[in-house]
C-alpha cells in the first residue's frame, strides 16, 4: 500500500517472532518524538495479529493510542452472517489439540450468544466435525476472504456444510449460532 501511494517510510517487521524485541524499538521511537502506526498487512490488528505488546507498552509509557478502524474479518463476517449481532463472542482460532479442542468447546457449548472462529484452510473440515461432534446440528456461516476479490459466504447447518464444503483457501471465518434453549 506504501509502494502504491509512493509513501518513503521506516517500517519495523512485527512479528509474534520478534513482539516484545520490536515494540521495545518501536516505544524508544515514541520516546524520540516518532509518531507510529501499527498496520496488518492481513487481518486487524491485535486479533490474532500482534500489537498486544505495543499498545500496552505505549499506555504504560503514558502515549496515546489511537485506533483507526480500518477491514475487520470478524465484524464483516459477523454483519453479512445473518445471524444475531446483538450479542456475540468472538473465540479466535481454536487450539491445535485434539483434547484442548473439545475441552475449548464444551465451555463453549452453552453460549446462546452469536460465535466467530477464525481458523485455517487446511484445518476447516476437522474444526467443523469437532464443533459438530459437541454443538450438533446448528447453523453456520463460513466466510472465506473477507474484504478481499474471492469473497465468499457458505450457510447451512453443520451437516450439511460438512458434507458439501468445497476445498477452501484463504483467510476463514466462522460464525454460528449460539444455543437454542
Amino acid at each position: 500500500l506504501l509502494k502504491h501511494f509512493n509513501i518513503d517510510t521506516k517500517m519495523i517487521i512485527h512479528h509474534k517472532h520478534n513482539e516484545n524485541k520490536s515494540s521495545d524499538g518501536i516505544i524508544e521511537l515514541l520516546k524520540e518524538g516518532n509518531d507510529v502506526a501499527l498496520v496488518s498487512d492481513a487481518g486487524y490488528p491485535l486479533i490474532s495479529d500482534p500489537g498486544h505488546s505495543v499498545v500496552s507498552k505505549a499506555i504504560f509509557n503514558d502515549f496515546n493510542v489511537v485506533p483507526i478502524s480500518g477491514s475487520s474479518a470478524v465484524l464483516n463476517a459477523l454483519v453479512a452472517s445473518g445471524l444475531s449481532t446483538e450479542s456475540f463472542s468472538f473465540v479466535g482460532f481454536l487450539p491445535l489439540k485434539k483434547s484442548e479442542i473439545k475441552d475449548k468447546l464444551e465451555q463453549l457449548e452453552s453460549r446462546q450468544d452469536t460465535l466467530i472462529f477464525y481458523e485455517a484452510p487446511h484445518r476447516i473440515l476437522a474444526t467443523l466435525k469437532n464443533i459438530f461432534e459437541v454443538f450438533g446440528d446448528r447453523y453456520v456461516v463460513i466466510a472465506r476472504e473477507m474484504t478481499k476479490r474471492y469473497e465468499e459466504f457458505i450457510r447451512g447447518n453443520l451437516s450439511t456444510v460438512i458434507e458439501q464444503l468445497p476445498e477452501l483457501k484463504g483467510e476463514i471465518v466462522i460464525v454460528m449460532d449460539g444455543k437454542t434453549i
